[in-house]
Protein backbone atom coordinates (compact mmCIF):
# COMPACT_ATOMS: atom_id res chain seq x y z
CA UNK A 1 0.00 0.00 0.00
CA UNK A 2 1.33 3.40 -0.91
CA UNK A 3 1.66 6.11 1.74
CA UNK A 4 -0.98 8.29 0.06
CA UNK A 5 -3.41 5.38 0.46
CA UNK A 6 -2.47 5.07 4.13
CA UNK A 7 -3.12 8.79 4.51
CA UNK A 8 -6.47 8.34 2.80
CA UNK A 9 -7.42 5.70 5.35
CA UNK A 10 -6.34 8.04 8.13
CA UNK A 11 -8.63 10.79 6.85
CA UNK A 12 -11.42 8.50 5.73
CA UNK A 13 -13.43 8.53 8.91
CA UNK A 14 -16.41 10.79 8.46
CA UNK A 15 -18.65 12.15 11.17
CA UNK A 16 -20.83 9.59 12.86
CA UNK A 17 -22.69 8.90 16.03
CA UNK A 18 -21.24 5.64 17.36
CA UNK A 19 -17.54 4.96 17.23
CA UNK A 20 -15.86 1.77 18.32
CA UNK A 21 -14.57 1.76 21.88
CA UNK A 22 -11.11 2.26 23.30
CA UNK A 23 -9.54 -1.01 24.42
CA UNK A 24 -8.44 -1.01 28.09
CA UNK A 25 -4.69 -0.80 28.73
CA UNK A 26 -4.96 -4.04 30.72
CA UNK A 27 -6.19 -5.95 27.66
CA UNK A 28 -3.26 -4.65 25.59
CA UNK A 29 -0.88 -5.67 28.40
CA UNK A 30 -2.39 -9.16 28.66
CA UNK A 31 -2.48 -9.66 24.87
CA UNK A 32 1.13 -8.55 24.32
CA UNK A 33 2.54 -9.97 27.57
CA UNK A 34 3.89 -6.65 28.85
CA UNK A 35 3.13 -4.18 31.64
CA UNK A 36 2.98 -0.41 31.95
CA UNK A 37 0.85 0.33 28.87
CA UNK A 38 -0.79 3.75 28.72
CA UNK A 39 -3.01 5.17 26.00
CA UNK A 40 -3.94 8.55 24.62
CA UNK A 41 -7.02 9.25 22.51
CA UNK A 42 -7.05 12.06 19.97
CA UNK A 43 -10.19 12.99 18.04
CA UNK A 44 -9.71 15.23 15.05
CA UNK A 45 -11.85 16.72 12.34
CA UNK A 46 -10.23 17.43 9.00
CA UNK A 47 -11.88 18.10 5.65
CA UNK A 48 -15.28 17.48 7.20
CA UNK A 49 -14.27 14.04 8.48
CA UNK A 50 -14.00 13.05 12.13
CA UNK A 51 -11.86 10.20 13.38
CA UNK A 52 -10.34 9.05 16.65
CA UNK A 53 -6.92 7.53 17.07
CA UNK A 54 -5.96 5.79 20.28
CA UNK A 55 -2.19 5.44 20.67
CA UNK A 56 -1.02 2.70 23.04
CA UNK A 57 2.49 3.25 24.41
CA UNK A 58 5.00 1.44 26.60
CA UNK A 59 6.04 2.84 29.96
CA UNK A 60 9.07 4.29 28.11
CA UNK A 61 6.80 6.19 25.74
CA UNK A 62 7.37 3.98 22.69
CA UNK A 63 4.28 3.60 20.52
CA UNK A 64 3.02 0.02 20.37
CA UNK A 65 0.07 0.51 18.08
CA UNK A 66 -2.61 2.90 16.95
CA UNK A 67 -6.26 1.91 17.07
CA UNK A 68 -8.43 3.92 14.69
CA UNK A 69 -12.09 4.12 15.72
CA UNK A 70 -15.10 4.94 13.60
CA UNK A 71 -18.58 4.01 12.51
CA UNK A 72 -19.80 1.15 10.34
CA UNK A 73 -20.84 3.69 7.70
CA UNK A 74 -17.22 4.88 7.41
CA UNK A 75 -15.94 1.36 6.87
CA UNK A 76 -16.79 1.22 3.16
CA UNK A 77 -14.45 4.15 2.53
CA UNK A 78 -11.63 2.52 4.52
CA UNK A 79 -12.03 -0.63 2.49
CA UNK A 80 -12.09 1.27 -0.79
CA UNK A 81 -9.00 3.27 0.20
CA UNK A 82 -7.10 0.04 0.90
CA UNK A 83 -7.65 -0.97 -2.72
CA UNK A 84 -6.20 -4.17 -4.11
CA UNK A 85 -3.72 -4.46 -1.22
CA UNK A 86 -6.41 -5.74 1.14
CA UNK A 87 -6.82 -9.40 2.00
CA UNK A 88 -10.12 -10.67 3.47
CA UNK A 89 -9.97 -12.05 7.02
CA UNK A 90 -12.64 -14.23 8.61
CA UNK A 91 -13.80 -14.63 12.19
CA UNK A 92 -13.34 -11.05 13.41
CA UNK A 93 -16.25 -8.98 12.25
CA UNK A 94 -18.16 -8.19 9.10
CA UNK A 95 -16.04 -7.72 5.99
CA UNK A 96 -12.75 -7.77 7.93
CA UNK A 97 -9.58 -7.15 5.95
CA UNK A 98 -5.86 -6.97 6.47
CA UNK A 99 -3.14 -4.97 4.74
CA UNK A 100 0.42 -6.27 4.91
CA UNK A 101 2.24 -2.90 4.43
CA UNK A 102 1.74 -1.02 6.61
CA UNK A 103 0.50 -3.93 8.69
CA UNK A 104 -3.13 -3.12 9.51
CA UNK A 105 -6.24 -5.10 10.46
CA UNK A 106 -9.73 -3.61 10.10
CA UNK A 107 -13.22 -4.92 10.90
CA UNK A 108 -16.71 -3.64 11.55
CA UNK A 109 -19.77 -4.55 13.56
CA UNK A 110 -23.31 -3.37 12.88
CA UNK A 111 -22.62 0.09 14.34
CA UNK A 112 -18.85 0.51 14.69
CA UNK A 113 -15.53 -0.04 12.93
CA UNK A 114 -11.91 -0.30 14.06
CA UNK A 115 -8.46 -0.63 12.49
CA UNK A 116 -5.29 -1.55 14.40
CA UNK A 117 -1.82 -0.70 13.10
CA UNK A 118 1.35 -1.59 15.02
CA UNK A 119 4.11 1.01 15.02
CA UNK A 120 6.37 0.36 12.04
CA UNK A 121 9.57 0.84 14.06
CA UNK A 122 8.54 -1.34 17.01
CA UNK A 123 11.09 -4.10 17.61
CA UNK A 124 9.62 -5.62 20.77
CA UNK A 125 7.11 -6.94 21.57
CA UNK A 126 6.39 -8.47 18.19
CA UNK A 127 2.74 -7.79 17.42
CA UNK A 128 1.28 -10.70 15.48
CA UNK A 129 -1.84 -10.98 13.34
CA UNK A 130 -3.45 -12.90 16.22
CA UNK A 131 -2.72 -10.02 18.61
CA UNK A 132 -4.36 -7.57 16.19
CA UNK A 133 -7.42 -9.81 15.91
CA UNK A 134 -7.89 -9.85 19.69
CA UNK A 135 -7.51 -6.07 19.90
CA UNK A 136 -9.88 -5.27 17.01
CA UNK A 137 -12.53 -7.70 18.33
CA UNK A 138 -12.33 -5.99 21.73
CA UNK A 139 -12.83 -2.55 20.14
CA UNK A 140 -15.95 -3.60 18.29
Amino acid sequence: MKLPTAAAIALALSSGFAHAAEVPDSLIEKTLGITGVKHEKVTQTKYGMTYSDVSYKTQNGETLLVLRLGTAEQYAFWKQAAGPALQPVSGIGAEAFQIKKPKTLCAKSQATAACATPDYFLKSPKITDEHLQIIVKAAL
